[in-house]
């Protein structure tokens, strides 16, 4: 561990050094090129006063001599001479012009071909003795002067007395006549000896400091690349090389030192290792990102394609494929909103199946939904493409038919769809023939909006099904008020027994072989403020869609229970009242423990309650109606039948029943002496229930014909106008008092 710390202080040591070393190459090159530059500059300085001190001799060389005067200098006269003294001037003014810098001045003149010298500004030198300095100018270089008006000659060496040698540079400038010709030169000359001699100094100096320093540089040079430089550009080069995704690269290998550089090759290494594994961590993490994307796009497309079904569960039937409720409604206003724009009728036709629970109850509900496909596909073939079918719900459903023509058209679409089901349906190689009542309205006639076109033709399906069913009709104003008047009867009866406004009519029972009252058939009356006293058939079905039928029973079974015990506590005969029993009371799972608590409430023995089912309730769910008519046998109610042979009669379930009686329908009495049918199966029903040790009463008599055929055939028992008609309680008393004997 010491050692370690010992190499490393040393390594540390040496590095300094170089660096040391370094810097001293440095400051004795810049030293050197800072003489250098210093003794240019000086050298440039005086060049460019020379070159000043030319131009200013230039500018105050104007000087014209004529030709006389110049001849007169030619003669060099006296110093007395005029022109002498004038061209004196001139010269001694060009002097002064150069500011004490210029020192010779001198002039040839032109004779002939060749120029002479005229005189000397000032001697050269100390001497007496001496050339004059225009002498060691060659004549050659007059001539280039002419052409110029300053033209400085090269530098030359100037040498007399043997000895004594002088830098000088000359400069020649033109002296014109009034004619502007040439007609001399003048000339001056500088020494620059001692220009020169900074020169050379500086030339000597300035090489021998750059070349020592260049010679250090090189050596300390080379051994800065070998131990600093090609390091560095190992790591810039690794440094790249990993920039450019290879994490491969290992650099201590290549820099095997103990130095800072050795510890920046193994600082380097470990990054590139940290690098190689963030980079793995990196594309780990990218896989489990495209792994994860992929499966979030696997998500997106499994919510789309949900979303796709329930945008379309949202409007098309699960089962058939076809619109449902909400499509049809949305295609029916915007063929409403077309039809108003091109005026031309369309039309509904509401469809509902005729005895499809049979089908189901028979067959099972996955081959009642298999038929409801085939129906639909048939109903979709026999109409336009730019009609609708629709599954409104259940066993329903609607037809929307529009841009028809004319109205005509409507009934070939009636036949044509009603003729459709005429045809048997084939349903796993069986033949099912299945009926069905359709109603039909008509825009705008019926209705100006969606909701109204359909409740209309809802209205015209159920005549279609009160009228005998596999047929159609159409809605009419009779079926619209109705309709209305039913909106009104409905809303009454949800307040009618808070204001009382219902009531109990008793007709009495006759056996004529006694001519005697035996028992009374409870029937309820509505006392509506608006209509009158309104019988049950025109709004016991209404209590019975909206289950008001409920409430509405048990205050029937309540009142007259509790009427029947009033009878009898103020000493009246004992009499028993049947009271007719609702399907929608019957499938009630409280009704027998209803009528249970009833008959305690009010202290009335059961032997005097009788119950009538209607034989649409009997030919039910047969081992349902069989337990709880046991139920009610149990309690000790009398049972009966009502509307035998009007619904669907089955002597099977009959003897099963535990009936006491049975009651023949009005329609039936209604045909003796008219029809023989009728006769006949009066006649039938009669010896049925005798044979099968059943009571037999007989309802709607109201002629003596009809009561006389009915004695001959062995019914006594009878109930008409023809003897009572319906009656409140307070009526009904008066036949009590009377011993129940017949008026």
């Amino acid at each position: 561990m010491r050692s370690d710390f010992g190499l490393m202080q040393k390594t540390k040591f040496s590095l300094t050094i170089k660096v040391i070393v370094l810097i001293t190459v440095l400051i004795l090159a810049a030293s050197s090129i800072e003489i250098y530059f210093v003794y240019n500059s000086s050298y440039n300085t005086v060049r460019r006063e020379i070159q000043n001190t030319l131009e200013i001799v230039a500018s105050n060389a104007a000087l014209t001599l004529d030709g006389d005067k110049l001849a007169l200098l030619k003669t060099k006269a006296d110093e007395g001479n005029a022109v002498y003294l004038e061209l004196q001037k001139k010269l001694q003014a060009v002097k002064e012009a150069s500011m004490g810098k210029l020192r010779y001045v001198y002039t040839f003149a032109k004779s002939g071909d060749s120029y002479i010298y005229i005189l000397d500004a000032e001697p050269i030198g100390d001497k007496e003795n001496h050339s004059p300095i225009g002498s060691v100018f060659s004549m050659t270089d007059y001539p280039e002067a002419i052409n110029g008006f300053l033209k400085p000659t090269a530098e030359k060496i100037i040498t007399y007395d043997k000895e004594f040698k002088i830098w000088s540079q000359s400069g020649y400038a033109p002296i014109k006549d009034s004619g502007g010709n040439v007609i001399g030169v003048l000339g001056v000359d500088m020494d620059i000896s001692v220009i020169k001699v900074m020169e050379a100094q500086m030339n000597n100096a300035g090489f021998e400091a750059l070349a020592a320093s260049l010679l250090f540089a090189l050596l300390i040079g080379f051994l800065f690349s070998q131990y600093i430089i090609q390091p560095i550009h190992i790591l810039t080069r690794s440094a790249r090389s990993v920039a450019a995704g290879n994490l491969d690269v290992a650099v201590s290998k290549s820099i095997k030192r103990n130095d800072e550089l050795g510890q920046l090759a193994t600082a380097f290494d470990l990054m590139t290792k940290d690098l190689k594994a963030s980079k793995e961590k990196i594309e780990t993490y990218n896989r489990n990102l495209i792994e994860s994307n992929e499966e979030l796009t696997k998500e997106i497309e499994l919510h789309k394609q949900a979303q796709e079904k329930i945008e379309y569960l949202a409007y098309f039937d699960h089962l058939t494929g076809l619109p449902n409720r909400l499509m049809l409604i949305d295609r029916l206003n915007l063929a409403i909103d077309l039809a108003k724009r091109i005026i031309k009728p369309l039309c509904i036709l509401f469809i509902d199946l005729d005895g499809f629970k049979m089908v189901n109850d028979t067959m099972g509900h996955d081959q009642g939904d298999e038929l409801l496909k085939v129906i639909a596909g048939r109903l979709v073939s026999i109409v336009r493409r730019s009609d609708t079918v629709a599954r409104f719900s259940g066993d329903e459903f609607i037809i929307m038919v529009q841009n028809l023509s004319k109205v005509d058209q409507i009934y070939k679409v009636a036949d044509k769809v009603y003729s459709a089901f005429k045809k048997p349906f084939k349903l796993n190689r069986q033949e099912v023939y299945m009926s069905a009542s359709i109603g039909i309205s008509i825009f705008p006639t019926d209705g100006e909006t969606g909701d109204e076109l359909i409740k209309n033709a809802d209205l015209a399906m159920y005549t279609a099904k009160d009228n005998g069913k596999n047929q159609y009709a159409y809605c009419t104003e009779i079926m619209k008020e109705r309709i209305d008047e039913n909106m009104k009867l409905t809303n009454g009866l949800y307040r009618s027994l808070e204001r009382n406004e219902l009531e109990i009519y008793y007709q009495p029972q006759v056996c004529l072989s006694k001519k005697r009252v035996v028992g009374l058939e409870a029937l309820l009356r509505w006392n509506h403020p608006e209509f009158g006293m309104i019988l049950p058939g025109r709004f016991i079905h209404l209590a019975e869609q909206t289950g008001l039928i409920n409430p509405i029973g048990e205050w029937v079974l309540r009142t007259v229970c509790k009427q029947n015990k009033t009878w009898q506590e103020a000493g009246l005969p004992h009499i028993r009242i049947a009271i007719n029993l609702s399907i929608v009371q019957f499938q009630n799972p409280e009704i027998v423990n209803q009528i249970k608590s009833i008959l305690k409430e009010t202290d009335l023995s059961s032997q005097h309650l009788e119950l009538e089912i209607t034989e649409s309730i009997a030919m039910r769910d047969t081992d349902f109606v069989i337990r709880v008519l046991n139920e009610f046998r149990e309690i000790g109610l009398y049972i009966s039948i009502d509307d035998f042979g009007t619904e669907f009669s089955s002597l099977k379930y009959l003897k099963l029943l535990p009936i006491n009686r049975i009651k023949i329908p009005m329609p039936f009495i209604q045909g003796i002496n008219t029809h023989d049918k009728d006769e006949a199966i009066t006649k039938a029903i009669i010896v049925l229930a005798k044979n099968m040790g059943m009571d037999v009463i007989a309802e709607g008599v109201e002629t003596q014909q009809q009561e006389s055929f009915l004695k001959q055939h062995m019914c006594d028992e009878m109930q008409g106008f023809l003897y009572y008609k319906p009656m409140p309680a307070n009526e009904i008393e008066a036949i009590l008092c009377n011993g129940l004997i017949m008026f």
